[in-house]
């Protein structure tokens, strides 16, 4: 939750790390379509350098060319001078020659003019790759993303020197390098920390009161399921003024009342049935005694009295 709020209270630092990020994407770009394209123009600088070679051979044997059509034109050769066979020869050797390199001076202009194409080409992709890398927009991961490297390093540039306006070096000829601002880490993580607070605060705020809303009415609940299975709460104070919780279970009570009264019952028609016996009994006894009565020398009369 907080993050989307760091992100926009350190926008322009954010920015400036994205925009150095985009820097030097945009020259990796460069190198990259550079190296595709290096094979290419290397193959067509080969084959101009070639042609080139061949030209300038070419050139220079017109030159001499032009020297020995002038000598033979001038007698110098050993002839006669003026244009005779031998002039005539060399004129047309001349002129093969001057084909030859006009056909070459031709290849050449197109080898040069493939060459700076090729580089053109290249130096247009180039700027293209680039406008494009420039125009891209941070979302919201890439703002993560630089804001975490905002608090894990700072920013160190080349010293350069006032007076010559060159990099200074050490004794090690390496590049001194200065920073212009150091890691922002604990910035970033108390402005973390602060909403991390105040995320939780009600959670804290909970956790220090002893009762709440919720636990009255958890309680409640408690309650109600407690009476619906029989279970009352009867709260008494003592003769300290003390506040207690007593629990007592109707389904308990109502049970032990039905055993109790089914044991009186019980007892109450065996103490009938035995009166109702006896009474029976006497009857008996009163129509005929001597049923009931027997002498000491009778024996023993097993009655199911």
């Amino acid at each position: 939750i907080s993050a989307p709020l760091e992100t926009y209270i350190f926008k322009r630092e954010i920015q400036r790390e994205w925009q150095l990020s985009m820097d030097q994407l945009s020259l990796s770009k460069r190198y990259e379509l550079a190296q595709g394209e290096k094979e290419n123009i290397s193959l067509i600088s080969k084959d101009y350098e070639i042609k080139k070679k061949q030209f300038e051979e070419q050139d220079k044997k017109v030159q001499e060319d032009k020297v020995e059509v002038n000598k033979e034109m001038h007698g110098e050769s050993g002839g006669d001078g003026g244009v005779g066979t031998q002039t005539k020869i060399k004129q047309a050797q001349l002129k093969k020659d001057e084909d030859i390199l006009n056909s070459l001076r031709i290849e050449l202009a197109a080898f040069e003019s493939k060459k700076i194409k090729s580089e053109d080409s290249l130096k247009v992709l180039q700027n293209i790759a680039a406008k494009d890398i420039k125009n891209l927009s941070p979302g919201f991961l890439d703002q993560i993303m630089m804001l975490e490297r905002l608090s894990a390093n700072g920013k160190e540039v080349a010293k350069l020197n006032p007076a010559s306006g060159e990099i200074m070096k050490d004794a090690k000829g390496d590049p001194v390098y200065t920073e212009i601002y150091g890691s922002a880490f604990w910035p970033i993580w108390l402005v973390r920390l602060l909403f991390m607070i105040i995320e939780i605060a009600p959670v804290i705020f909970k956790f220090m009161i002893w009762k709440s809303s919720y636990d009255y009415m958890e309680d409640n609940v408690a309650q109600i399921l407690e009476a619906k299975q029989g279970i009352s709460l009867e709260l008494i104070i003592d003769e300290n003024n003390s506040l207690h919780k007593i629990k007592e279970n109707y389904n308990a009570r109502r049970i032990v009342e039905v055993s109790k009264r089914q044991n009186e019952l019980e007892k109450e028609n065996a103490i009938h049935a035995i009166t109702l016996y006896a009474e029976k009994e006497r009857e008996e006894i009163d129509k005929d005694p001597s049923k009931f009565v027997k002498s000491q020398d009778e024996p023993e009369i097993n009655n199911n009295a």
